[in-house]
This record gives C-alpha cells, structure tokens and sequence, in this order.
C-alpha cells in the first residue's frame, strides 16, 4: 500500500535529506531596513515541534482534546503565522482557517460553530473586535515568549486515514452569500502534493536534485503592477527574464500583460484552481498557455446547452468524478455523484482548454441562448472604471436583453449613462442581438456601495443584485420593448 504524503511527511522527508537546505528567507525589519533571514529545514521543524509542544500544553490546559477543529485567525504573512498553522497540525488537532478578508467577527462565529470548533486562535490584532466568541480565544504568541521553547517532543502523527480531516478551509461565499466549509482530508492533500510534484519537474533536472530554481508566484493584480513597472526599468525586465518561471493564477491575467511578457521571453505559468478542487490545471509550457488537467485526477467536460458560440467554441463545464482523490466531500457532489465545479472552459485542441469564466457568469436569455456577462463587465470597467464607474453587475436573465447596474465614482460627470452607453456601443455593435444592450435605460445607476457583495473577495452577487433591482427591471423592459 503506497503511504499518503501530507505536508507532515514533507517536511519530515525534507530534513532527513538535506537539514541544512535553506526552507524560507524570512523577510523582518532592522529600524528602516528590510533584511532577511535564512531558515532551514532542520530549524523549521524544531520551531515546528515547539509550537506544536506550546499548543499542546495550552490547549489541554483548557481539556481540549486531540484531533479537535481549531480555529485560526491570522494575517498568514509572517514566519510567526506560518508556525501557528503548522504548530496546530503537528500536535495533532485539525487548523480551521479565516481569511483576512471576513472582517466581521459574526461570521468567524458562525463558521466555528458549523465547523464544530473547540478554539479559536487569533492574531493579536484581532483581540479588541473578539467579543462573545462561542469558543475560547488564545493569542497567537511569537516562538520566542514560549516558557520553554525547547519542550519534550510530541509523538509523530500516524492518522493516516485517507478519509481523515487535516485542515478546514471556506469559499469565498459568491454562490451562496455565505462561506461554506471545505474539509480537506488525508488523500485530497495526498492528491495535490502529487500534482505540486508534477509540476515542479517542469523545471528541476532531476526529481529531488536541488537547483537554482527561481519562481515568481503571485495573483495577477499584482503582477500586472509589476509588469507596469518593468516597463519603465530595463534591470526590472532583466531580473524577471533570470527568473525560471513566473506563475500566476486565481483571475485571468490581462492580454496586454500576457503579449508583453511573452514578447519579453518571460516563463509564464497560468495555473487554475479553486477552493475546493485545489489545483486543477496548468498551462501546457511556458509558450503554450492552453490549460491541461494534471495526471493525477479525473475530470468530465460536460457540454452546456443554449450557447450562442458554434460548436468548435462551444462552453463545457468542469465535473470533478468521485473516482478523482481531489473530489470533495460528498457534501459538494451533485445527485450524479459528481462535484460540479460550474467552471467554463472551451476545448482549443483535444486535451487543452480556455477558461471562459464560470456558469453564473452566464445567464440565459429569454431566446434560452446564452450571454456572456463577464465580458460585458469587462469592457465596462475597461471603457468607463478610470473616471465613471467603481463596479459594475450584469443581469437579466430571462430577458430579452441583459442589462447592467453600476456604482459611480463620486466625481463621476453628469448624465454619467449616456456616457457609458456612447463607449460601449462599438462592442455591443459586434455581439449577438440577445448580447446587446440597446438602450441607454437598461443601464442603471446604484448608490456606492450598496450591491450585495461576498464576505470574503468582495464581488458582487449577481443573484441578488438583480432581485433587488426586479422591479425597476420589470418595468424598464417593458418601456423599451
């Protein structure tokens, strides 16, 4: 029976071969100064098992029992905050992580109780907002304050249990309104360290040969300020040319930046994942930006019906089958006993496919075809976000045509619509009729900051948008019919 990676094992694996390797370049600052500091795999695991040691004490203080869910609430940027994670596994409880992004406390709540948590361990900064929490709270301490910092140590974790919990994490809640837990067990963190391995001999020699590997991951905001950047520093453009590969994924980078970069000679990786699944796909190789699944799972393009495009573009949705160790919990899986994952691609060349956004991007029409709001979106914020508009909500779904709600800028100019329609009348002119907004009316203007939004990204939530504006909309399609 072939025994189960998890990041335990890893890291166990990692300091029997090679200690003294350098794990992380932990960045602090010396007054003004930012310095960084090397730390191997040998030192890792020693601050590892102290937090793990501290933990134990802690929390058995406070009759707690092994394999409990702990909630952790920390900003998730610094060495401290990977410790705590990694502290929690190693002795032996299960971490449930919050994102930095649910600023509400009610929401932590609620997902401790659903998540069945015994504690909650938050970052300082977080204490003064903490009140009446269904758990007890502890600090996340710094290593350094431990009593002793050099505690026994704790025995190795032998639950193996392929069906068994490691970690809990939560959805972004843009389908729902609310965060919905995501336990991650033994063989589905198995499957994507697997798939981390597969990918890596993309650009190591030889599998477990250290070489100067240089990667650059980062979401594509954040990437495109870099690339702006480099466009105006040649030893910018230079350093990103050493660098092995540049990997981005989470939204679609921009087409400007992605010409560029190539144009550059820049190792690109798009890599598409998600909450639930993990990883999914990568892009085939550094010139070929085509996404593949990994070996190790096994997926069904399952087409959509009611789409404009004809059939060499037509939309096929991403359904992970039960067979695939990366499947999710039976909670997540249709009646068909697959998890839907509601991602859209189209298949470019046989085995190789496109993103073309997610199925609540698109809405059917009262003609049953289908309309792309994200890219309607996207020409809007690409036309009118400089100086008119701060968001912006396609609907209409069952409608003749779609329609589309925005929050202005404060500063924005006056009879801000007719200025919106004017820039976005040459794409609608080459979309399909049932595409196109065609009068000025079906653009209506909401008070900033009042769309619906999720708790954690912050996007808007379509669904409700458009009950909240069904009124106005009934009456609107009926004027301009």
């Amino acid at each position: 029976m072939t025994l189960l990676q998890t990041p335990l094992t890893l890291l166990d694996g990692a300091c029997t071969a090679h200690p003294s390797a350098i794990a992380i370049r932990s960045a602090f600052k010396d007054g003004t100064t930012l310095n960084h500091r090397d730390i191997s795999y040998a030192a890792l695991k020693n601050d590892i098992d102290a937090t793990a040691a501290h933990w134990v004490q802690t929390l058995s203080q406070a009759n707690i029992k092994a394999k409990s869910v702990i909630g952790l609430w920390v900003k998730g940027i610094s060495y401290q905050d990977l410790l705590q994670i990694w502290g929690i596994l190693r002795a032996g409880y299960v971490p449930q992580l919050f994102s930095l992004r649910l600023t509400d406390p009610s929401v932590i709540y609620e997902l401790l109780i659903k998540g069945e948590a015994s504690a909650l361990i938050c970052d300082s900064a977080f204490a003064p907002i903490l009140q009446n929490c269904p758990v007890p709270t502890f600090h996340a301490q710094d290593i350094s304050t431990f009593d002793n910092p050099r505690a026994p140590e704790i025995p190795q974790r032998a639950d193996l249990d392929p069906n068994g919990v490691w970690m809990v994490y939560h959805t972004s809640g843009s389908t729902s309104g609310a965060p919905k837990l995501v336990s991650l067990t033994t063989r589905w963190l198995d499957c994507l360290i697997r798939k981390i391995q597969t990918l890596a001999l993309r650009f190591t020699c030889l599998k477990g040969q250290f070489t100067n590997v240089l990667l650059l991951s980062m979401f594509p905001p954040f990437l495109s300020l870099v690339f702006r950047e480099a466009r105006r520093d040649l030893s910018l453009v230079q350093d990103l040319q050493h660098l092995n590969e540049i990997a981005y994924g989470g939204l679609p980078l921009d087409p400007s930046d992605v010409a560029w970069a190539q144009q550059q000679g820049l190792g690109l990786v798009d890599a598409f994942g998600s909450t639930e699944v993990g990883l999914v796909m990568v892009s085939e190789s550094r010139d070929n930006l085509n996404l593949v699944p990994f070996p190790e799972s096994n997926y069904e393009f399952i087409p959509l019906e009611g789409i404009s495009d004809g059939d060499e573009d037509r939309l096929l949705e991403l359904a992970v089958l039960p067979s695939s160790a990366d499947c999710p919990s039976p909670a997540f899986r249709d009646d068909d006993g697959k998890f839907h994952t509601g991602d859209l691609f189209v298949e470019v060349i046989p085995g190789q496919y496109k993103f073309k956004g997610r199925n609540d991007d698109w809405i059917k029409m009262q003609t049953s075809l289908r309309c792309d709001t994200a890219s309607i979106e996207a020409e809007a914020m690409r036309t009118c976000a400089a100086d008119l508009i701060t968001v912006v909500v396609v609907v209409g779904g069952g409608r003749p045509s779609p329609a589309m709600i925005v929050e202005l800028k404060e500063d924005a100019v006056a009879h801000a619509t007719t200025e919106i329609f004017g820039r976005m009348a040459p794409f609608f002119k080459r979309r399909y009729i049932h595409e196109r907004i065609g009068d000025e009316r079906l653009i209506l203007v909401a008070p900033l900051g009042t769309l619906p939004r999720t708790a954690t990204k912050g996007g808007i939530r379509r669904k409700e948008a458009e009950k909240m504006y069904s009124t106005v909309l009934d009456k609107l399609f009926a004027e301009c019919a």
